[in-house]
């Protein structure tokens, strides 16, 4: 999850300059390619709380399933936007649909602490995940640009929507759901989540 997060935030340094310009000319190109880039994580300013809410009522599992899916669908837009607006708006509706790191790095605190083991491996390797990304990101982002079908920016948000599918299919086969919600049923205890 946190590689396909800092990938997709990153695969963009390399031609964000280049889409924008392509779709809106040199005007205050610096001023709209930086709004751009602030669309990829703006949104996730104003939802923070509600989607901590929906984690501690729903559990990490389902929350973050929801947001992978939105993460899915919204990166993958992209992909057939050649207009500016709806890419900008596109990019902050996934960044405030997107629960994606702090849910994550809460479900890993609780894991450790539930089975008293020092975490200090594990958030190495969410560090770790996000510098792998920050690496790929940008060097995939600018090999894959105007490669492909369609629009120049098509196939790096196509395979950044492939990395949200893969960590969608990890959260869902593979994540201990530390704070399930759970609701009493015939005097038993099931989650709320049915997987």
């Amino acid at each position: 999850v946190r590689f396909a997060e800092g990938f997709y935030a990153t695969q963009l340094f390399p031609y964000a300059a280049l889409m924008v310009k392509a779709i809106r000319g040199d005007d205050q190109l610096g001023w709209y390619t930086g709004l751009v880039y602030s669309a990829a994580s703006i949104g996730g300013l104003f939802t923070a709380d509600p989607w901590a809410r929906a984690c501690n009522r729903f559990g990490a599992r389902a929350t973050l399933s929801v947001s992978l899916i939105m993460s899915v669908f919204l990166s993958g837009c992209v992909v057939f936007m050649s207009s500016y607006w709806p890419i900008v708006i596109s990019m902050t509706l996934r960044s405030g649909l997107s629960c994606n790191l702090p849910v994550m790095r809460t479900n890993l605190r609780r894991s450790y602490e539930s089975r008293k083991v020092d975490d200090t491996q594990a958030f190495s390797l969410i560090s770790v995940a996000f510098g792998a990304a920050s690496v790929c990101g940008p060097s995939a982002g600018g090999v894959l640009y105007a490669t492909g079908f369609g629009l120049p920016w098509a196939v790096p948000n196509l395979f950044a929507s492939i990395l949200f599918v893969l960590a969608l299919i990890a959260v869902v086969w593979g994540l201990e759901d530390t704070g399930v919600a759970k609701r009493k049923l015939g005097g038993t205890e099931a989650s709320l989540w049915p997987i």
